[in-house]
């Protein structure tokens, strides 16, 4: 399966990494990552770069489906808590609090919002 920009990006949103972090990890430049987010094609070797460092990182690629007639794009999940690298649980737990977005929901705490 190939990564879109789209679940590129979204990747990168729920890893809470930014460019510059992904570009580290990969070895793909930023601007190659900063093209692509935007639109432009780049080589097949940078996507599978990009992508084998956001699965590392803990990012699992979904392919889209059918349910009910409708089609269902492709997306982008993170793995469980527990499977989590520990570099990624640490950068997390710094900015936001895991253990609440995924244990939280409105109607047993009003009080706490989801972004």
């Amino acid at each position: 399966m190939t990564m879109s920009r789209n679940q590129l990006r979204a990747a990168r949103i729920l890893l809470c990494l930014s460019q510059e972090e992904l570009a580290a990890l990969s070895n793909v430049g930023v601007a190659t990552i900063r093209r692509y987010e935007t639109g432009a094609s780049i080589t097949t070797a940078n996507v599978e770069m990009l992508r084998a460092a956001a699965e590392t990182a803990g990012a699992v690629f979904l392919e889209g489906q059918e349910v009910s007639g409708t089609r269902i794009g492709d997306g982008v999940a993170l793995k469980g808590v527990d499977e989590l690298p520990v570099d990624t649980s640490e950068r997390l737990n710094r900015r936001w609090d895991v253990k609440t977005l995924l244990t939280t929901t409105p109607a047993r705490n009003p009080d706490k919002h989801l972004i």
